[in-house]
Parts: C-alpha cells; structure tokens; sequence
C-alpha cells in the first residue's frame, strides 16, 4: 500500500533538495576557502604595476606611506561604548552599512560572516558601522547582529551621531558615508593603526587575498617601518599637500542599469578607466566603444586586464558595444542638470560643448582626469595606447590636465 506512494514521495524530495542547492548557491556570495589560500597577481613583465583578474591595481608602497586611522568613539549594538584606541596591537575590518538595506548590506555583511569563520584562529576584529543612525538605533542594531554570528569582543555593530560617522569615513578611509552611496568595500587596518587594504566583497578573488592578507597582517610582531607593502589603497604614499594641491571634484555618483542600482566613479579607483558622453544620435555611443575596442584590442595590457569604459547619458537605455574584450563596458544616467555638473566640474568639459559626445576622457588610477581624446582624430589610437599604457605604470598620481583648474 506504501510503495504507490513511495516514488512520488523520493521525486518530490529530489526537487526539494536540488532547488535548495541551487537557490543557496545562487543567492550566496562567494565563500572563501579557510583551508589553503593562495593568490597570484597578474602582471606582464618585472614593471608593470601587478593587478587582481578585475583588473584592479595593486600598488607597492612603503608601509610608512600609509595613512593613519584617527581614533573614534562610538556605540556598539550592545549599548557599550566603543573605543578604536582599545584596538591597538589588534588588525581591525572595517565596513559601512545599513539594517534598512534590503540586499547588498545583507550580502555583504554574510561575505563578512563567512570571511570571519575563514580566519577564525587570527586575533583580529569586525567593526560594521552604519550610515543611517536616525534608524539603526542600538536595539535595531543588536537584532540586526544577532541574525548573524556576531559574538562579543569579535564582531561589533556600530552607531554614532552622523558628523561623526561622516568623519570616520570621509576623514580616515576617504569613502562617503550615506545611505545611497557609502562605500561597499571592506577595509583593512593593521596592528599599528594604519590603513592597509581594502577589497572587494563580491569579488571571490579578491576575498581570497582578503583572507591572506588578514592572516599576514595578525602575524606581524613589529610595524614593517622600513618595508614595502601591496595594497588596493591607491591613496597610500600620496602625501596630504599634493593631494590637496589636486584640482578636482572626487567623486560623482549616477544610477545604474538596473532599478537600484548605482554607479561611483571612485569605485572604480586602482585602475585606469574611460568615459565617454552618449549624447546625440543613436548608435553614437556604440560606435565610441567600437572605436576604443579596435584602438586597444592588440594592446597586451588590455587583453590581461579589462579596460572599464562608463558611457554616461540621460537615458536608462544606452546602445553600447557592451561585453567586448577588451572592454568592460559600464554604462550610467542622471538627470540633465546633474550630468552638466559631471562634465564641468570632473571632465572640465562644458555640457553643451559640442563635440563631447565624440571624446574620450582617460582618467588615471586615482581619479584624475588626465586626457580628452577625439575618435575622430588620426592618431587616437596611437594616443589612447600611450595614455592607458603611462597611467597604468604610475606609482605616483600626475596632475589633472583637466578639471576644476581650467574653469
């Protein structure tokens, strides 16, 4: 009488488990591996700056060039206040958040959860800070972290008055502090209070350098004083009267592709990019990619490490050559007034000029604005080559040759 039963019941728990292996494997962010890490830069030749499979830069640095982490007092979401210089001798994670986020903050705060197991045997903290205070009291922050394996003197939850969120973020890790634009990064701070990495939370490969890099860093006995380190910080070594010297805006922000999604020039930070206006006709922007795709297609830098191209318009809809190697074609919108902002003030280009829409700016690793190429011209192939392949190989930023300066 059972067997009649038997088969649907064993079909029906086959479909059960393998669409719960799938929707979790889906669903999840990458995990990385606890047991063996390993992790290689990419890098053509001896002095070529080496880079992660995203083509993000990793830059070599002395240890002393990096910057410090001020010291911050806020509230952890058990009502205890929190004192950074409790910290010292102690590496530090540092990432921003908000309990209201319906997605990326959970994703992200399950790839820290999954990373803190991963190094578990390593003496080494979590700070979760949020960049909504007016909602993420403490006790919105205490059930937040009891969803996850937030264990006291381990993981911290953190809230403050807003100023001095925005002061922790802006001043030590210079990354904004809001709800519609704060940093997805997870940050990295050594024993001895300084800035030392960051990385990509989404990204397996560079979870993995997350990983080892957090195991070498907790092993250290004595701040490296007179050695060089790797790090994603492109902001290291930059002393502060150069950086101030630097005429231009530092970030803009547009919306993405999909609802909700958005796009932060500084995300883009550690490598160089390019930018083009979709203004115009049709198919104009599709043609600038095609454009830039024939100029660095035979180019050994390229072909390792995909070149971001961000289109930028006023339509959600872009017609751009998008997914050719060696381009990663990203492509943003805002409003009309909002772009004549980008333009002037980031490119140094009027909105209205007239050949925009046939420009290519080619900004370097740290965010400046170092060239204006016409696809037009003879020689912009020649001269894109030679732009992407000097900015790649600088340890140190050049001065913005366009900007805030020539206005």
């Amino acid at each position: 009488m059972y067997q009649r039963y038997l088969f649907p019941a064993l079909l029906w728990a086959l479909v059960c488990v393998v669409g719960y292996v799938v929707y979790f494997n889906g669903s999840k962010p990458p995990e990385p591996d606890a047991e063996q890490v390993t992790f290689e830069l990419v890098a053509e030749n001896e002095n070529e700056i080496p880079t992660t499979e995203d083509g993000r830069a990793i830059a070599t640095v002395p240890w002393g060039h990096l910057p410090d982490v001020d010291r911050f007092v806020l509230t952890d979401h058990e009502g205890q206040e929190f004192d950074s210089a409790e910290l010292h001798g102690t590496p530090y994670v540092v990432s921003f958040f908000f309990s209201s986020c319906p997605h990326f903050c959970r994703e992200l705060n399950q790839q820290l959860e999954q990373s803190n197991k991963a190094v578990a045997d390593q003496d080494v903290r979590f700070l979760t800070i949020t960049v909504d205070p007016d909602v993420d009291t403490v006790p919105v922050l205490k059930k937040y972290a009891d969803g996850f394996d937030a264990k006291a003197g381990r993981w911290s939850f953190l809230t403050g008055p807003k100023n001095a969120l925005v002061a922790i973020g802006q001043g030590s890790f210079n990354v904004v502090v809001d709800r519609d634009t704060h940093t997805d990064d997870i940050l990295l701070v050594d024993k001895w209070g300084r800035y030392r990495d960051r990385f990509k939370w989404s990204s397996a490969e560079d979870m993995k350098r997350f990983i080892q890099v957090v195991k070498d860093v907790s092993q250290e006995t004595q701040p490296p004083m007179d050695g060089m380190v790797q790090t994603r910080n492109v902001m290291a070594g930059v002393d502060p009267p150069k950086l101030e010297a630097m005429a231009w805006l530092r970030d803009f922000h547009l919306e993405g592709p999909k609802a909700g999604s958005k796009i932060f020039s500084r995300g883009f930070s550690g490598q160089v990019w390019l930018a083009h206006f979709a203004i115009g006709a049709d198919g104009a922007s599709a043609e600038v990619s095609q454009r830039v795709h024939e100029a660095l297609k035979d180019m050994p830098l390229a072909k390792s490490n995909l070149i971001p191209l961000l289109t930028i318009s006023e339509s959600k809809a872009v017609a751009a050559a998008a997914g050719q190697s060696p381009i990663q074609s990203v492509n943003g919108w805002a409003s009309a007034s909002k772009l004549t902002r980008v333009s002037a003030e980031y490119f140094g280009v009027p909105y209205d000029q007239a050949d925009l829409a046939s420009r290519v700016f080619v900004v370097d690793r740290w965010g400046g604005v170092r060239d204006s190429l016409e696809i037009e011209a003879g020689d912009f192939a020649a001269k894109l080559q030679a732009a992407v392949s000097e900015y790649s190989a600088e340890q140190q930023p050049g001065p913005p040759t366009f900007g805030t300066t020539q206005q």
